[in-house]
């Protein structure tokens, strides 16, 4: 993912991340570590983080992620929701009605449906001034980025977009 690099609209969620002291992340439409392994090796905010993720099953990506934790001074718990994407998605909103999250990314979605989806769930998901953005590729697809305007047309008098594709829920 062209976005996990020290450039690019990843900077802007790690930055806000870091300055909301972001303990509790969810990244919605996980194929790979990239986004996770970026996050473990930046978190320096807070002793310890939560790190949700969907999908994944792997025991390389386990591993991976263990190994890149490994030396670090901050603590992370990896919770995996695993299931139907129904099931999933029920999960996260029911963890999140006790413990709503901090930051989401969503990194992937097929159809304009699924990342619209997935914007609901991070909606209902998301504390009061905790923030969602999303992958480069994302944005620039064809079968995705109509669902961004939809977004904002419907919640968008509900979040602050300080930078482009970072929304910070008010």
């Amino acid at each position: 993912m062209s976005e996990m690099s020290s450039q690019g609209p990843f900077t802007a969620f790690l930055n806000a991340m870091r300055h909301g002291s972001a303990r509790q992340i969810l990244e919605l439409g996980t194929v790979n570590t990239s986004f996770l392994l970026e996050v473990i090796g930046s978190a320096d905010w807070t002793p310890k983080i939560e790190l949700h993720c969907t999908d994944p099953t792997t025991e390389a990506f386990d591993d991976g992620l263990v190994a890149a934790a490994d030396g670090t001074n901050t603590v992370f718990e990896l919770i995996k929701h695993l299931g139907s994407e129904v099931e999933v998605n029920d999960a996260i909103m029911e963890l999140a009605s006790s413990s709503p999250f901090d930051a989401i990314f969503i990194s992937n979605a097929h159809t304009a449906e699924e990342l619209l989806t997935s914007f609901m769930v991070a909606h209902d998901s998301l504390r009061s001034g905790g923030i969602v953005s999303l992958s480069a590729d994302l944005i620039t697809s064809e079968s995705t980025a109509h669902a961004i305007p939809t977004f904002r047309d419907m919640f968008g008098d509900l979040y602050d977009e300080p930078a482009n594709h970072l929304f910070v829920k008010l």
